[in-house]
């Protein structure tokens, strides 16, 4: 058992205190050791002892219990977890295998897998062989194995037993393979780390000694932890080993584990001392102590509360809360008060059954109410900013450069690269620039098509600056961030196509300083942790005879991606005064006075102990007892774990437990409580019971009467009071300085919010503008010489609101890829094609009109307008695929467009000249920013002078789809038409006497007025949309403006009645954009269901209000204007 001799072993003193769970022994235990330690300083001798703990929480508290028992400062009391006692006992022994970190011994068991797959020598598990669980299920298997004693060659030998699956056989090959690497490599694995701390005790090469060793807060003990303490009892002159193995009969689940523990010590060590340690007021007092007492004991067995309990009952309390976000703030703020009435912070405890899962929305919330908290479960690689970053960057680059991801790397703030201010507005930085290109392109994914569409765009803005012009938006923030996207390719394509992992480090390092980003911030723990674990694997490769990994660029990410879920980081010393918040499994060895346990839903305390696996409990079980040495440990069984960890919790508070869960589910159905808090209540009867059946309080509003805990609290309190007419708290919230700039924000809001809720008109809050400095600015920019198109006066028309988000804000909406029809491209495509049809067939015969082709030649020269059109449009990606779409559709109805022009040609074929396109895309008026080149050769920079009466005229600028021209009785005519791809498009009296349709008539008199001479006037005939999908350039989607009769252009008396109110409504128009009135309405009641704007318009609002445009006055007011 040791290489001491006999009387060294029998020297030493080996006692056992048992005590109930209720009551440790670690008091007693800290006067024994303080009174070691002080003799050690009176003697001037090196204190020689070492208290073992199976925890550092448990450390911390018997340190502070030291403190306290006024012992002299001792800067190394030898306190210690056994896993760090592991460690230091190792790293004295120079010949002992070095513990590989978990990456490396993962990627072992990896390559085992691997290896035996590929030499064909998994059958049964080559479908799972590739997969990364079958992985994870072979770790928690070696785990579950080294925990219990059992070796390698034994679990190889119990597989060979002819009842054995060939998937047992398998699984022993693979742990075997396992194990055999690590030897090779001479390295070891986390789970050996005890079992090296006793081979180097059991040796002489460690000749360390102790006079006292205390190990207290266990119940059990793994086979190699077992192996190591005989170990180290041997070599001590005194140990204690406390055991909870006190209770009562009719619990013996709660003491099973530490019972068998005993009788091993019995069996080990005949000459055991026991002791019992018990609390000399034995019978509880309090509702706590009772709880403690009588949780798990069967009901007809139970004690009923004593008074003094029922007294107490306040010391514990159950909390159902509306959801699980609302759990978390009501324990928040019951914290925050404690905090309040000078409760120390370090006197707090939370444990969460389920702390990985909700260990950041805990930790949001804490923080948003100032609650100062220190997590025991590590954060993991994957939560490192810089780290989930550099994973984006890969991906990004795997993938081919897909819209949203590229897009959240441009807008992240973590890579500098798109870092820096900009002077021209509308962006102000860099990064804004480039997030609004990549929106605006909408390139679904190609690396190359967004750097070909980013380059095309800055050659253009290059041009037109060149000629003195400026250039369009688009092509404006293409030339400001070329350099920025040319960079960040030039850095992803640096990568190697396959490196080894130290390798893809020092490249992702490179890669890291190309886009400025900085992987060792605040955190410098984590990739720290990236470059040991791509060390280790290297190391043990090489070791042990392995060929050294060449890893691809997938690989590397989803290398990359599992330990960013596996390897934690290391934890920042930050646990004094702070708020410990502790899963289940760490509960048994922290102590505070108040406690709180969230999360006890149905499936908590199942899911806090774990479970699951290769093998269950019982075939574990079997494989310790087919174990031929007799040494191997089995495990302490599901059903008394869960019972133990649910007492340690019960036990771990000493003045308040509260208990809260989530009562509704996401759905607001009921959702049940943990069967271990039903057990809790029921020590207490319906008082408590009764607490489970309550309906949870469903509102953010602290509760009546409490003091705001947080900011949030505080806002949210302050308004609501103030709209109960009690404005104290809002005063006192707006006029703190410690509320900035928040409250500065919230006043703002409420004012947004009371104008907009109140009055029966609009004010500023809906687009209605009083400031005569404001009017004064308007009057100025849609001054006279403000060159109007007709799609603003329809807008305003429409909707005064979007005109002004629109064209003076400038607001647009940000791009998204999404799989609809841009109805702009696809009007692009149709102009195109049909521009470039008519100047084909006019080639072949100016003479003849479209309709007189021949069907063949008609269908040959349309499938090139349309492989022409096809040219410029993008083919790839979900662009191509929505082009591709759109050019089918389009090709479908230019064949329906050639019937259409059959009815077209033969109402103008009596004319001395029939109508015949003869421009196309004709401008008129300064062109806009955003005009393209694809224009008339004719087109004007004058605009059109449009007369409003009484001295007011507005210019106008536009272009024109297709413009066709004729002759009767010798007067030149023309007909102006807009290519519509709607099914159904027509125009309507009301809608141009309203102002939402005017682009028809007015582009007719724009064009006749422009394109007349003194000689030889040109009268418009008729205006209005061609609806290819109807039928054509029809009466109902047109109207006719004159016409010509022997000679004679006369109006025609729809037209004269129209002019005069189309101008009539101009001006009114006009005068309201001057005059800074922009009501938020609009006559469609479903306006906001196709509105860009809809997520900024409150239409629906003053809809509901009964605002009305313009404001309907009162008599009174009638009567006063009319004597004024």
């Amino acid at each position: 058992m040791s290489a001491l001799s006999h009387s060294e072993a029998t020297t030493a003193q080996l006692h056992l205190i048992e005590h109930p769970s209720r009551v440790p022994a670690t008091r007693l235990l800290v006067g024994r050791y303080a009174a070691s330690l002080s003799h050690a300083r009176g003697a001037r001798q090196v204190a020689r002892l070492l208290w073992i703990t199976p925890h550092r929480l448990s450390a911390d508290a018997v340190r502070r219990q030291l403190v306290e028992s006024n012992i002299d400062a001792s800067l190394e009391p030898g306190i210690k977890t056994l896993s760090r006692l592991a460690e230091s006992i190792v790293s004295m022994d120079p010949t002992a295998p070095a513990v590989v970190p978990n990456a490396a011994s993962r990627w072992l068991v990896e390559q085992a897998i691997a290896e035996l797959h590929q030499s064909g020598k998994l059958r049964v598990l080559a479908g799972v062989a590739q997969r990364s669980g079958l992985a994870d299920a072979v770790e928690q298997m070696i785990g579950q194995l080294k925990t219990r004693g059992i070796t390698a060659g034994r679990f190889a030998t119990w597989a060979k037993h002819k009842r054995r699956s060939n998937r047992d056989r398998e699984l022993a090959a693979v742990l075997s393979l396992y194990q055999q690497r690590l030897d090779e490599a001479h390295a070891a694995d986390r789970f050996d780390l005890t079992r090296l701390a006793a081979d180097c005790l059991a040796s002489t090469k460690v000749e360390q000694r102790w006079d006292l060793v205390v190990v207290d807060g266990f119940a059990s003990f793994a086979y190699y932890e077992r192996q190591l303490l005989l170990h180290l009892a041997q070599r001590a002159g005194e140990t204690y080993i406390a055991l909870p193995t006190l209770d009562q009969a009719e619990r013996r689940e709660l003491v099973s584990t530490a019972r068998r523990t005993k009788q091993w010590l019995v069996d080990e060590w005949p000459s055991l001392e026991v002791t019992e340690h018990r609390d000399p007021d034995a019978s509880p007092s309090t509702a706590l102590e009772h709880l403690a007492d009588q949780v798990f004991v069967p009901p007809d067995q139970a004690a009923p509360p004593e008074q003094e309990a029922l007294a107490t009952l306040e010391q514990l309390q159950v909390i159902s809360s509306a959801d699980s976000y609302d759990e978390a703030v009501t324990i928040a703020r019951r914290i925050k008060s404690l905090l309040n009435a000078k409760v120390s912070a370090s006197e707090i405890l939370v444990v969460v059954p389920n702390l990985q899962a909700e260990r950041r929305r805990l930790d949001e919330v804490l923080q948003v109410y100032g609650v100062p908290a220190s997590f025991t479960v590590p954060a993991t690689l994957g939560e490192a900013p810089a780290i989930r970053a550099l994973g984006s960057l890969l991906s990004i680059t795997a993938d081919d450069w897909p819209f949203r991801r590229v897009l959240a790397l441009v807008s992240s703030g973590l890579f500098g690269l798109f870092d820096g201010e900009l002077e021209e507005p509308p962006w102000r930085t860099l990064r804004g620039a480039a997030e609004w290109l990549v929106r605006d392109l909408q390139i679904a994914t190609g690396r190359e098509s967004l750097l070909r569409a980013v380059r095309a765009m800055a050659a253009a803005s290059d041009k037109a600056k060149a000629a003195g012009e400026r250039p369009s938006d688009r092509q404006a923030v293409a030339a400001t961030t070329l350099t920025v996207f040319e960079k960040l390719n030039q850095a992803c394509m640096a990568l190697p196509s396959t490196a080894s992992p130290r390798e893809w480090v020092a490249a992702c390092e490179r890669l890291a300083r190309a886009v400025g980003l900085v992987l060792e911030p605040r955190q410098p723990s984590a990739w720290q942790a990236v470059r040991e674990a791509a060390a280790w694997i290297e190391r043990v490769a090489v070791a042990a005879s392995v060929p050294l990994p060449r890893w691809s660029a997938s690989d590397w990410l989803a290398q990359l991606n599992d330990w960013a879920e596996r390897v934690s980081l290391a934890k920042p010393l930050d646990e004094e005064g702070r708020v410990r918040v502790v899963p289940v499994s760490v509960a048994r060895f922290a102590h505070a006075r108040h406690v709180f346990v969230v999360g006890m839903d149905e499936q908590a305390f199942s899911s806090a102990i774990g479970g699951g696996g290769l093998y269950s409990e019982q075939r574990y079980d079997e494989m310790v007892a087919a174990d031929s040495s007799g040494r191997a440990v089995s495990a302490t069984p599901a059903h008394e774990r869960t019972m133990q960890a649910f007492h340690s919790v019960v036990t771990a508070a000493s003045e308040s437990l509260t208990f809260s869960y989530a009562a509704l589910d996401g759905s607001g159905q009921s959702t049940p409580a943990s069967p271990m808090l039903i057990e809790a209540c029921r020590t207490f009867g319906d008082q408590l019971l009764g607490l489970l059946e309550a309906t949870p309080r469903i509102s953010p509003l602290p509760p009546d009467g409490a003091m705001p805990s947080s900011f949030r609290d505080w806002r949210l309190s302050a308004v609501h009071e103030a709209d109960q007419q009690s404005p104290k708290l809002l005063a006192s919230l707006i006029g703190s300085e410690l509320a900035e700039p928040m409250n500065r924000s919230l006043v703002d809001s409420l004012e947004l919010l009371h104008h907009r809720a109140r009055g029966d008109s609009f004010g500023p809050m809906e687009g209605v503008l009083s400031s005569e400095k404001v009017r004064r600015w308007f009057a100025d920019r849609y001054g006279p010489d403000h060159q109007w198109s007709t799609s603003q006066l329809e807008t305003y028309a429409t909707c005064p609101y979007k005109f002004l988000m629109q064209n003076v804000l400038r607001i647009q909406p940000l791009g998204e890829a999404t799989l609809a029809v841009d109805y702009g491209r696809r009007g692009s495509i149709l102009h195109s094609v049909f521009s470039e049809l008519h100047q084909r067939l006019d080639l072949i015969a100016r003479d003849l009109l479209l309709s007189q082709h021949p069907e063949a030649e008609y269908e040959k020269h349309l499938a090139s307008a349309i492989h022409l059109a096809k040219l410029d449009l993008t083919n790839f990606g979900l662009e191509g695929v929505l082009n591709e779409l759109l050019v089918r559709e389009i090709t479908k109805w230019a064949r329906k467009y050639r019937e259409q022009h059959v009815e077209y040609d033969a109402r103008s074929r009596d004319f001395d000249e029939p109508m015949r396109p003869t421009q196309f895309e004709w401008r008129f008026g300064k062109a806009s920013r955003e005009s393209d080149d694809e224009e008339s050769e004719d087109s004007t920079d004058v605009p059109y002078t449009l007369d409003l009466g009484d001295g007011m005229q507005v210019l106008l600028g536009g272009r024109i789809d297709r413009l066709d021209t004729g002759k009767v009785h010798g007067t030149d005519v023309l007909q102006v038409i807009d290519y519509k791809s709607a099914s159904k498009h027509p125009l309507k009296e009301e809608e141009m006497t309203s102002g939402r349709k005017l682009q028809p008539p007015l582009y007719a008199l724009a064009a006749a007025e422009l394109l007349s001479t003194r000689e030889q006037p040109i009268v418009p005939l008729k205006a209005g949309y061609w609806v290819l999908r109807d039928k054509g350039f029809a009466d109902h989607n047109t109207q006719e403006l004159y016409v010509v009769q022997a000679g004679q252009v006369a109006a025609t008396k729809d037209w004269q009645r129209l002019d005069e109110a189309i101008r009539e409504r101009i001006r009114e128009l006009v005068f309201g954009v001057r005059a800074a009135e922009f009501p938020m309405v609009n006559t469609d009641d479903k306006c906001t269901s196709a509105c860009d704007l809809s997520h900024v318009c409150r239409v629906a609002q003053t809809r509901s209000l009964g605002k009305a445009w313009p404001p309907i006055q009162d008599d009174t007011q009638e009567a006063t204007d009319g004597n004024a």
